[in-house]
């Protein structure tokens, strides 16, 4: 599919691209880069944000004129942290777009993430079973485990250990819930913290890696998603999306 006729249909940030489009639900598969905000957090925010255009909180949508001087409107259905790369969807159809948050919230979307973090001395395929909480530390939200919370489900297969010195390893990652920072809590908790974290990361492994590679993002990357929607007539159609792992992450695996 040639996606370049879609670079002027919504304006987003330069260092993101569109990836895939599917014209019958008006749905934009992105791939979003580090350190880009899926959404403004305040409307005086200075950051960048996945779309460079007004943001309403409440109705969760972007707006802005095209060059007819016409408004148009771009919905997120879901969200992925500023640090973490990959894979986003937005939908320009209203109806479709709460579709779409419905198959989130009954957890019928299914994603797939690449995470770099130190090696681990054993490791064995499994599902990761967790009850996280939100804390206010100074002012900023943070997830604690524990015997309270809400579930946090994830199954998790080792992907590779690279042949480097940096002793680390790729894993991957497909949470069947939607936890805030989900993912990096539970690498960390079971002694595998994401490479780059810097809220529940090893501090010390980090600057290592940076000095001897000048990476210094997170290195999480959402990689595949898939879901179904069902459109005008009552049929069903599956949807799939991939994005390759980024250039800056791959040289750590060497």
């Amino acid at each position: 599919m040639n996606l370049a006729k879609y670079d002027q249909q919504i304006p987003l940030d330069r260092e993101c691209r569109i990836i895939g489009y599917d014209q019958s639900t008006q749905v934009f598969a992105i791939e979003k880069a580090s350190g880009v905000l899926t959404h403004p957090n305040s409307a005086s925010t200075k950051q960048r944000t996945l779309l460079s255009a007004h943001y309403d909180m409440d109705e969760e949508k972007y707006s802005w004129k095209n060059d007819a001087g016409i408004t148009e409107f771009a919905y997120l259905v879901h969200r992925l942290d500023s640090p973490t790369s990959g894979i986003i969807l937005v939908c320009l159809n209203q109806a479709i777009s709460l579709q779409l948050k419905q198959a989130f919230f009954a957890q019928k979307v299914n994603k797939t993430y690449l995470a770099i973090v130190r090696q681990p001395s054993s490791f064995n395929n499994t599902v990761w079973r967790d009850k996280l909480y939100e804390v206010r530390e100074k002012g900023k939200l943070r997830m604690k485990w524990g015997t309270k919370g809400k579930p946090a489900i994830t199954e998790v297969s080792l992907a590779n250990i690279p042949a480097s010195s940096h002793r680390l390893a790729m894993l991957i990652l497909r949470p069947r819930t939607g936890r805030t920072h989900q993912l990096r809590v539970q690498c960390a908790k079971r002694g595998m913290p994401i490479v780059g974290d810097r809220t529940y990361g090893d501090f010390s492994l980090n600057r290592k890696v940076e000095q001897k590679t000048k990476v210094s993002r997170l290195c999480l990357h959402a990689c595949e998603i898939s879901y179904e929607l069902q459109l005008d007539g009552g049929q069903k159609k599956t949807f799939f999306y991939e994005s390759s792992i980024p250039r800056s992450l791959g040289k750590l695996l060497k």
